[in-house]
């Protein structure tokens, strides 16, 4: 988990940065996606880092959206910060062409791992759209497609093997 990384807008004050320090990890207000599948109350209760220092503050959330574009767009903006996975702010930075300064996160912030489950039945109509999605991230880089185990609930199929 060590390929997340820390966003700014180029107008920003840190864009001057190759790395950004732990204060001003805590000073900054950040952008962060928040999707509809957690309440807020239990979205902010969940620690996705933790900090090997005596000083272990709380994020100052400045702005929340269930769009990735819309978390970008905000950073790309103003002087907030959204920490991503690099590979989708390269993404971002690269092909979609934002205004974004990627920047290294505090070597004392380290990521905690969440498992992450998804569903897609086959016969469901949503089924080409999910298909054609995926594609386009995995031939855009930003998905390896490596065979992982999976349990699969019968009439599904995995979102990482989704050949086109």
């Amino acid at each position: 988990l060590s390929d997340f990384v820390c966003v700014c807008g180029e107008k920003s004050p840190l864009v001057g940065l190759e790395k950004i320090s732990l204060y001003n990890f805590y000073a900054a207000r950040h952008a962060v996606y928040h999707s509809d599948m957690f309440s807020s109350f239990t979205a902010d209760s969940i620690d996705l880092f933790k900090s090997s220092t005596p000083y272990a503050g709380r994020r100052e959330i400045g702005y929340y959206s269930d769009s990735l574009f819309g978390v970008i767009g905000v950073v790309e903006k103003s002087d907030m910060v959204a920490i991503l996975p690099g590979k989708i702010a390269t993404y971002f930075r690269d092909v979609r062409r934002y205004n974004i300064k990627i920047l290294r996160m505090p070597d004392e912030i380290i990521f905690r791992t969440l498992p992450v489950y998804a569903y897609l039945a086959t016969n469901s109509i949503h089924y080409k759209n999910a298909k054609k999605l995926i594609s386009t991230f995995q031939s855009t880089f930003l998905f390896s497609q490596e065979k992982q185990p999976d349990a699969l609930v019968e009439g599904s199929t995995s979102l990482c093997d989704l050949s086109v």
